[in-house]
């Protein structure tokens, strides 16, 4: 269920929180288990039975570890096997089946029939997750002790990150366990950090989405310079809306319900580099691959790689030239299963090695003005891999953006595509892609800091006024948003 659909908003969140403060302490993480599950049926049906079915397995893998060093190999294989396996048929059985018959026909054989796999919703963050418990129970080793089965239950299936994450891993999750409790600081900042997340998701990437699918949707052949540019700009700033706001909401409804959960997005189009770029965007799911498949990766390479030069470079960069090169191939699959989303993940790749062997030190030395350029146009063309429906499709999207498309401007034209909501959008999603605001909010706050306590601070009383007061309007203006569609919030703007 999407966190800003009408259901969530007035009814399932109001009543799970009233129940939720009701329950008895100890109770709670039962009630938010069984709610979470509850909800997840309510949105896939019987294929909420996975989730179950995962923390089971991983409850016994976690038991195995206490069965001797061949018991808790084989557990850890059996479960992690199981939840590739569910990954894969889930997530990728469609692709794969499509390859297979595109395999086929270049053969001249006949295609075969292949029953439509359902894809259950945030499938790749809960057994992401569960792999996480999985490796983070195996190098603790059967000294730290078996993790309670309530536990497991809560880290796979607790709903604020079920679907859209943050990627918390298992060991931290586990300290955030032992914090869990409601406070009123965190029921403040829990319900600023949502109604901003709703903000950023109905008024912004919606009406950049508009733009945005709107000139990606038209035939390679209508595409022309302004079109292409237009559509490429309005994707960039929408996705970050789209994923930073759910990830606000995500961390709002965790701070609510007692956890404060990871930051995943810190300005990501203020880097001035592509490795930069990983380091703020969506942060927890580049930890994620870091720490369990980069690193493994990487040492694993060096330790049979020869130690000398080989080709005039040393074993270290030859194993980090690997492990990256399939740690975003793995990357660009984990968002989509595409031909697309793989040649995203390996374009980011190319980058990043390029960066690595020399390019980010000129960079660094570089007026940052042009690390900033470099980087946000670098990041653009991976966006233009992961949004087309095809390499074909990029490729002339490409061309376009060079001012070589075909489009003549006669059919197709930027006034259809870009209206006042749009352009309000755009210009309230380029202020909050750099850090303006947390740079007004710190001198403000230095403005404020000389007052003593015992003095009348109306300043403050009227700072802390307008932000209530800007909170309820982005509440009631998404709202509204959500109320059906029609309602455009900017429509009053003139320009």
């Amino acid at each position: 269920m999407a966190f800003n659909s009408y259901a969530f908003l007035f009814l399932v969140l109001p009543l799970a929180l009233a129940l939720f403060l009701l329950a008895p302490p100890r109770l709670r993480r039962v009630f938010l288990v069984t709610a979470s599950l509850f909800l997840y049926y309510w949105s896939e049906g019987p294929y909420a039975a996975i989730l179950p079915v995962v923390v089971l397995a991983l409850y016994l893998a976690a038991r195995a570890n206490g069965w001797g060093r061949r018991g808790g190999r084989a557990g850890f294989a059996l479960a992690l096997a199981l939840t590739l396996l569910l990954l894969v048929y889930f997530k990728y059985g469609g692709f794969l089946a499509a390859s297979f018959n595109s395999l086929r026909a270049f053969l001249a054989l006949p295609p075969l029939r292949f029953k439509q796999v359902h894809l259950p919703l945030g499938i790749s963050f809960f057994l992401f997750s569960a792999i996480s418990c999985l490796v983070d129970c195996r190098r603790a080793g059967a000294g730290a002790g078996r993790p309670r089965l309530a536990s497991i239950a809560l880290y796979v299936t607790f709903f604020p990150k079920l679907l859209t994450g943050p990627l918390v891993p298992f060991r931290r999750f586990a300290e955030m366990e032992a914090g869990f409790g409601v406070t009123a600081p965190r029921l403040r900042a829990g319900i600023r950090r949502f109604v901003m997340g709703l903000g950023k998701k109905a008024l912004v990437a919606d009406a950049l989405a508009r733009a945005a699918n709107g000139v990606f949707s038209l035939p390679a052949g209508e595409l022309d310079l302004g079109l292409a540019w237009i559509g490429l700009a309005a994707f960039a700033l929408q996705i970050y809306f789209d994923f930073s706001g759910y990830s606000d909401m995500a961390i709002g409804l965790g701070a609510i319900f007692g956890f404060d959960l990871p930051e995943n997005f810190r300005h990501p189009y203020w880097a001035r580099s592509v490795r930069e770029f990983w380091t703020r965007w969506h942060i927890t799911l580049s930890q994620w691959f870091r720490d369990y498949i980069f690193l493994p990766l990487a040492y694993r390479l060096l330790g049979r790689l020869p130690q000398e030069r080989y080709l005039g470079v040393r074993a270290e960069s030859w194993s980090y030239a690997g492990a990256t090169t399939l740690t975003m191939l793995l990357c660009g699959f984990w968002h989509g299963a595409g031909w697309g989303f793989a040649l995203w993940g390996l374009y980011h790749a190319a980058f990043m090695l390029l960066e690595h062997f020399g390019w980010e030190k000129r960079l660094k030395r570089a007026p940052r003005p042009w690390g900033h350029l470099y980087a946000m146009l670098a990041v653009a063309g991976g966006w233009v891999l992961f949004r087309s429906p095809s390499p074909a499709y990029a490729g002339a999207f490409f061309r376009a953006l060079l001012g070589l498309g075909r489009g003549s401007g006669a059919l197709y034209f930027p006034a259809l595509f870009v209206d006042r909501e749009v352009l309000a959008a755009a210009a309230v999603a380029l202020a909050g892609s750099v850090p303006l605001l947390p740079w007004l909010g710190e001198r403000i706050r230095r403005l404020l800091a000389p007052w003593r306590p015992g003095r009348p601070r109306l300043a403050a009383s009227a700072l802390a006024a307008a932000r209530l007061a800007f909170l309820a309007l982005v509440a009631a203006l998404s709202t509204l948003a959500i109320a059906g569609g029609s309602y455009q919030p900017f429509l009053y703007l003139r320009f």
